[in-house]
């Protein structure tokens, strides 16, 4: 067992240094940003390469399955090691199609904007078609939760009251609004409840996933991007 951590160690040094040996060869976007600069993490022996996190921050691919579920700071490396799991395990049973891929971009072009969404690109070094690995991802993501999360979770009347005291009445006074009284709200606490259980459900049979993983985070590259924002 040790033996084998070992040498999964000396592969994600050995993928750190052809990310070093890849910057100093001159890999940069047309932005001259260093399009790979560090591996962040291996996911089973995958790299994730702090190019990956740049695209999907860039591109905010994130499911509207995975708001809310992560803090901000690391919130996008969460969320892409999430859909690499996912992709993973369906890989052979899932399939994505030029449709839903072109559907996709669609989205993104629509919220972006055609002038924004390439000047992006541009930014990347990147071509439409390079965004399919990543898109792919996140529908496929879309597609499992969406299927295996399908049913609302029960809330009781309790709950919905306690939702009422301890979180909307609070809310509303803190924006110097009225509170509407409970039976006016009713339907509105119970969705927002159902949502925020749905999110429990998922970050915890994420967390099962990730415990069968093999992860491996890489530190030093996550304090070179700390440092990066701070300038």
């Amino acid at each position: 067992m040790q033996a084998k951590r070992d040498i999964r160690q000396d592969l994600f040094r050995l993928l750190v240094l052809f990310a070093f040996c890849a910057c100093s060869f001159g890999f940069v976007s047309l932005a001259d940003q260093v399009m790979v600069n560090c591996v962040l993490a291996t996911v089973n022996e995958k790299p994730v390469t702090l190019f990956d996190l740049k695209v999907i921050r860039a591109f905010d691919l994130i499911s509207e399955a995975q708001e809310g579920i992560y803090d901000q700071r690391e919130k996008y490396l969460e969320v892409y090691v999430d859909q690499l799991l996912v992709r993973e395990l369906v890989r052979e049973q899932l399939k994505v199609t030029e449709v839903e891929i072109a559907q996709e971009l669609k989205k993104i072009k629509e919220r972006l904007g055609e002038q924004v969404f390439h000047s992006k690109l541009l930014q990347l070094g990147l071509r439409e078609g390079d965004l399919k690995i990543y898109l792919e991802g996140k529908i496929l993501f879309d597609k499992v939760i969406g299927s295996r999360f399908t049913q609302k979770s029960y809330v009781s009347l309790q709950e919905i009251e306690e939702y009422y005291q301890n979180e909307y009445v609070p809310q509303q006074q803190a924006n110097g609004q009225k509170p509407a009284e409970l039976l006016h709200v009713l339907v509105e606490l119970e969705e927002n409840l159902q949502k925020i259980k749905r999110r429990k459900e998922i970050r915890e049979w994420m967390q099962e996933l990730r415990q069968r993983a093999d992860i491996i985070v890489n530190s030093d590259c996550l304090k070179k991007i700390e440092q990066q924002e701070e300038k």
